[in-house]
């Protein structure tokens, strides 16, 4: 299959809900109150449930210089709980491009459901998993080749030990 470009539509609908639009936007407010008032954070694109979303949730500024480029992620499982992380290897691919014309870091930013927030940069090393996904939503988009990290590639930023 073809990579779908931001203009064409989509076979079905993407999935994004209010809930994972919560969870950046939170992740993103985190990350600049913790490294203090002069960080921003600015959104790429929209996700316009018919079209292919972005790759890259947005960018980190300070001083209105791009610090890093993220993708911020949730993750159903407790941090205390995983061995491994795993994402969609287009979402790798694509931040690793990125970095390659910018030259600037590329980070999977992941929520676990315990609250822990950790960071993973892009450019580590991954075992390719294929036919990894979901399967619970019936639709065929669910299921394609994963990227799975171990869990000393992550750093925590804030840890909770609920």
């Amino acid at each position: 299959m073809s990579e779908l470009n931001g203009a064409q539509a989509l076979p079905r609908q993407t999935f994004k809900t209010e809930e994972h639009t919560s969870v950046e936007r939170m992740v993103a407010e985190f990350i600049c109150q913790r490294n203090g008032p002069e960080w921003t954070y600015a959104a790429i694109g929209s996700d316009h449930p018919d079209r292919e979303k972005s790759r890259v949730d947005g960018a980190f500024l300070k001083n209105g210089v791009i610090t890093c480029f993220a993708e911020i992620k949730g993750c159903g499982r407790r941090w205390s709980d995983i061995t491994d992380w795993t994402v969609a290897e287009k979402k790798v691919v694509a931040a690793q491009e990125l970095f390659a014309i910018v030259r600037v870091p590329v980070l999977f930013i992941v929520r676990f459901n315990c609250g822990t927030i950790a960071r993973l940069n892009a450019l580590s090393n991954f075992t390719r998993i294929p036919n990894w996904g979901r399967t619970d939503r019936n639709s065929p988009g669910d299921v394609e080749v994963g990227a799975r990290y171990r869990r000393e590639l992550l750093t925590v930023m804030r840890e909770n030990a609920s």
